[in-house]
């Protein structure tokens, strides 16, 4: 056993098994309830802060060994949400939320009452969005967002955030026209993983610069297109 786990969609073979040599995984099946190429995403399945988690009541129930992995392994609270949910927008983004520092954005009409309560309770600010699709659509780091949102960009730098603007698309998410920065990314520590080749983007470059000049490191876990898993989500084992 590692002293770390990722969490991810289960579906992400690739990215599963380049994580899995430094990690223990966790495998995400689908929610029924949501669009099936996003039904196993991390983003849109559970939302963490602090020692707190919340699930939707359905998955949680039709999966006990998550909330019981989530309890038991990484030691977190688990609450199980009762929001209506299903495959029509908006009623899929009740726990997609996008965290920086003291700061949370999101659909605040459509975000889940015990998501807002977590906020609340760790004195983190919501701030009402457009993009219901928040932490999809994001990558937050540090004192730092890379987005290709102009209503989260523009949020963040009035909060003194730094933002790097990217060039929409060119991110693979299957039934989708393209997926998001966000999506196929997750952050452990100071290192920034990569679900495929970020020099593949046409702003690689340039979101490479930005991160390392942010102290932080660029992984790609392996060759490829940026591919839209709904992101990767890291906590501490407490066993």
């Amino acid at each position: 056993m590692h002293s770390y786990t990722a969490i991810l969609s289960s579906e992400a073979k690739e990215a599963i098994k380049a994580l899995s040599r430094n990690f223990d995984v966790l495998m995400l099946p689908p929610d029924s309830s949501i669009d099936k190429p996003v039904s196993c995403h991390a983003d849109m399945i559970l939302f963490s802060l602090g020692c707190d988690a919340v699930l939707p009541n359905a998955y949680a129930f039709s999966y006990p060994e998550i909330p019981s992995y989530l309890e038991s392994v990484l030691g977190l609270a688990v609450k199980n949400d009762l929001s209506e949910r299903h495959k029509s927008y908006p009623y899929d983004i009740g726990l997609n939320v996008l965290l920086n520092g003291s700061y949370a954005f999101g659909n605040a009409h459509y975000i889940s009452d015990n998501v807002k309560n977590i906020l609340e309770k760790y004195s983190i600010e919501l701030l009402h969005v457009r993009q219901g699709y928040s932490a999809c659509s994001s990558l937050s780091f540090g004192n730092c967002i890379i987005t290709a949102d102009k209503g989260i960009a523009d949020s963040a730098e009035e909060r003194s955030i730094d933002v790097l603007h990217i060039t929409p698309g060119h991110i693979r998410l299957e039934g989708y026209s393209y997926g998001f920065i966000g999506g196929a990314s997750g952050v452990h520590e100071d290192c920034v993983y990569f679900s495929g080749n970020i020099e593949r983007h046409p702003d690689g470059k340039k979101i490479r610069r930005f991160v390392e000049s942010s102290g932080f490191e660029c992984i790609s876990l392996y060759d490829g297109d940026l591919f839209d898993i709904g992101g990767i989500k890291f906590f501490r084992n407490v066993i």
